[in-house]
């Protein structure tokens, strides 16, 4: 049986990767959900704030409130949906693009970094190897 504290510094990794991506937002002049909601749109190319949440990890109130932020400055645009006249298509404008540029390049730039330091093989093992918790965990909170 696994040792309890092994569990403790699974948490304790996330926990601090997560305060790490939120130092990275505070130091370039944003707030995490900020980020994270710049993140879904440049880097995963997501269109709704569905996918933002689900891609990015953050409720969808919070995606909502950041996204309408984003719109009142002009970096985003939101149309209709041809398929779900419910849902809004959301894209970045011109300003939006340059601005994620500018916010988001740099963090892509220092994962690619790392990344490349760590190696293929062990950015490829650990990937894998959290993917399979997360299946796991989901498999979890669906039996309760």
């Amino acid at each position: 049986m696994l040792d309890y504290s092994l569990n403790m510094s699974i948490d304790l990794t996330w926990f601090k990767c997560n305060m790490l991506y939120s130092r990275w937002a505070a130091k370039n002049g944003m707030g995490y959900p900020e980020m994270m909601v710049l993140y879904g749109l440049y880097a995963f190319k997501c269109s709704s704030q569905k996918e933002i949440a689900e891609h990015c990890g953050i409720v969808k109130q919070t995606v909502n409130t950041v996204v309408h932020d984003l719109e009142k400055h002009g970096l985003i645009e939101m149309t209709p949906s041809k398929t779900d006249k419910r849902s809004r298509i959301i894209s970045l404008t011109d300003a939006g693009q340059a601005y994620a540029m500018e916010k988001i390049g740099p963090l892509l730039d220092t994962e690619k970094q790392i990344c490349h330091q760590i190696g293929s093989d062990r950015i490829s093992s650990a990937v894998e190897t959290l993917d399979l918790f997360n299946v796991l965990f989901e498999r979890n909170l669906n039996e309760v």
